[in-house]
């Protein structure tokens, strides 16, 4: 066989010059390790975008690798580019599902976007994991949380004009703050630059069905397929299906909103609420219940962030969202008792027995307790508008009831506020300048509707809130008084009238106290209350001091109405919160700006005051 050994030495030489080869490209060619290195050194010199650069030549050999992804995450996230950063996290729990730091940064962001539904699995990783915080389970417990960022917003808008995702969370606070048209118009404003984002489309579903309903048919028009997996969607086709008064079209949209997500509150309101409407009874009932549970459930966590030593508010935690049926959070809140006071024997044994129930599939939800998956849906078609999208988006071109018993109803509203000169909005935030969050900034105003003049047109009383603490320099920030002409029409007459209170003002109440035919007025308000008597030709007088009411309490309501049958109206002031830290301190939990609970403060007990007959009010609260 000796004839080919000279082949065996070309193929030698051959597979040496080729090595050789191998060797000299591997020692011109930096390694992906090196690529690392240099990236990670870039960072620590701030140069961020060469940092970027050097780990995307990373991943371009080496597409799996979790350091470069995990690591450009970080550096995206500190030049304010959101997209880029979700799109890194999401690759790295592609390819290591349970990888904690992903889920934890993840969350964080979507959270900042105002994605809460988004959100909820990544925080609830952390919680299977054993690697989770209070803030983690109060995030899944409360009710559409939105984590309060706006540094960190405001730097992705600078970075990345164009990626309109950061302004979501932005949209959602406004809503939460009642501002539903800034709220709607950032909606437009995403949906504009990412129009397959099935999170904005939901939201624009919420604020449109609070707002302008029947622009609904249109925005359905709009959906993404991937819509029909979100359980807001379905939520806002609800609401347009009952303001039709297509009831049975409802149930369908509400029912397949809560078997998406059993943890959706209004959902299971309105359900429970509109089965009893067709005298469903006994279907309705779950859905109540379990609405009520949610609502505890997302008022006890804004306690449990300002008490988090509270082991009753703990405790009552755990056993609610164990009567629920989400036995990883339950689990959670008793680690959290645990892990304050380790000797206690109620929170060990029921951490014990959900523990040895979980594995790692379980779900956040057992089906089990989802009683919308127990409902049956056959006697309930969907609307119209959702049947057949392409059909006309016009409200009166989509018929109003298709499976209702009940006739359609032929009341509709339309909002003409500005139209008719009501150009008011209540003013409730005195330190958004700031971020700073106070106990004042949780309440709302009041109106009074009265016809002041006899004429036969009901006049508006509009309270207004103002800077904090109330100066004399704050402007405009003073009640409004409109008087209805009686042609469609309202004009601001408050200064020729002597009225508009300039403190902090709440609530309004109207009546006649001294019984001479004309209304009068009585304000609430954080400080002193006021009332204002009708002279009966077109203007009012501030007798507070001679009536004899007096007082800087913090009054949220107010009530005039003859108490104890003498035919003279009383007065009844409904009372808040005491102290002056009620009104001073802000709501944080940590370094975190919160909404405050009033539970951290003390209560101020409700006043009475009898009237004497004679433009004199005396204080019987006490007698």
């Amino acid at each position: 066989m000796t004839w080919f050994r000279p082949w065996t030495r070309w193929l030698a030489l051959f597979l040496f010059l080729g090595g050789m080869t191998c060797l000299l490209l591997t020692l011109r060619q930096p390694s992906d390790l090196q690529l690392l290195e240099d990236a990670r050194l870039a960072t620590a010199l701030g140069e961020r975008e060469r940092a970027l650069n050097l780990y995307e030549q990373v991943l371009a050999s080496d597409p799996a690798s979790t350091a470069a992804l995990l690591e450009g995450s970080e550096v995206s996230l500190e030049l304010g580019r959101a997209s880029q950063a979700e799109t890194y996290l999401r690759r790295i729990l592609q390819l290591a599902p349970e990888d904690h730091t992903a889920n934890v940064r993840l969350a964080y962001l979507l959270g900042v976007e105002g994605r809460c539904w988004e959100a909820a699995p990544f925080l609830l990783a952390s919680v299977k994991q054993g690697e989770f915080t209070l803030h983690h389970l109060v995030l899944l417990a409360a009710s559409e949380p939105v984590i309060a960022d706006s540094a960190f917003v405001e730097k992705c808008l600078r970075a990345v004009p164009d990626d309109p995702l950061p302004l979501l969370g932005i949209a959602r606070t406004r809503f939460q703050q009642n501002d539903a048209v800034q709220a709607e118009a950032l909606l437009r404003q995403v949906l504009s630059g990412s129009p397959a984002s099935v999170e904005a489309h939901a939201m624009l579903g919420r604020v449109l069905a609070a707002t302008d309903v029947s622009s609904l048919p249109k925005w359905q028009l709009a959906q993404p397929p991937e819509a029909e997996s979100h359980p807001e969607v379905w939520w806002a086709r609800g609401a347009w299906a009952e303001q039709q008064a297509d009831l049975r079209g409802a149930v369908r949209c509400y029912a397949e909103a809560v078997r998406l997500d059993p943890n959706h509150r209004t959902a299971n309101y309105r359900l429970g609420q509109v089965l009893m409407a067709l005298d469903q009874h006994k279907p309705a009932q779950p859905f109540v219940e379990r609405a009520d549970k949610l609502r505890d459930l997302a008022l006890l966590v804004d306690q449990v962030f300002s008490q988090p030593d509270s082991l009753a508010h703990l405790q009552r935690a755990a056993e609610l969202t164990r009567s629920l049926g989400r036995p990883w959070e339950a689990w959670g809140w008793y680690q959290i008792v645990l892990r304050q006071a380790p000797s206690t024997e109620w929170a060990t044994k029921a951490s014990d027995e959900l523990r040895a129930e979980l594995r790692p599939d379980s779900p956040r939800n057992v089906e089990a307790f989802n009683p919308a998956l127990r409902l049956n849906l056959d006697p309930y078609e969907l609307p119209a508008f959702v049947r057949d999208a392409s059909r006309s988006n016009k409200l009166n071109d989509v018929p109003g009831s298709t499976t209702s018993n009940l006739p359609p109803s032929n009341v509709q509203f339309a909002d003409v506020a500005r139209e008719v000169g009501l150009d008011f909005t209540y003013f409730n935030r005195p330190g958004i300048k700031t971020g700073d969050i106070r106990m004042l900034d949780t309440t709302g105003g009041g109106i009074a509707v009265l016809d002041y003049d006899c004429n036969g047109y009901p006049d508006l009383y509009f309270t207004q809130g103002c800077e904090w603490p109330p100066s004399s320099s704050q402007g405009s920030l003073e009640d409004q008084f409109f008087r209805n002409t009686g042609e469609g029409r309202f004009e601001n007459v408050g200064a020729a009238a002597g009225i508009g209170d300039p403190g902090y003002g709440q609530g309004v109440t109207t009546g006649d106290f001294d019984n001479d035919g004309f209304p009068d007025l009585y304000v609430a308000n954080i400080g002193a209350n006021r009332l204002y008597h009708n002279n009966g030709d077109g203007t009012f007088s501030d007798v507070t001091n001679a009536a004899g009411i007096s007082g800087e309490l913090w009054t949220t309501s107010c009530l005039m109405a003859d108490l104890n049958g003498d035919s003279l109206p009383d007065l009844y002031d409904v009372n808040y919160l005491a102290g002056a830290a009620a009104l001073t301190q802000i709501c944080r939990h940590g370094d975190e700006v919160r909404w405050c609970s009033p539970d951290a403060f003390e209560a101020e007990p409700d006043q009475v005051y009898l009237n004497l007959g004679d433009g004199r009010f005396e204080n019987v609260t006490h007698t």
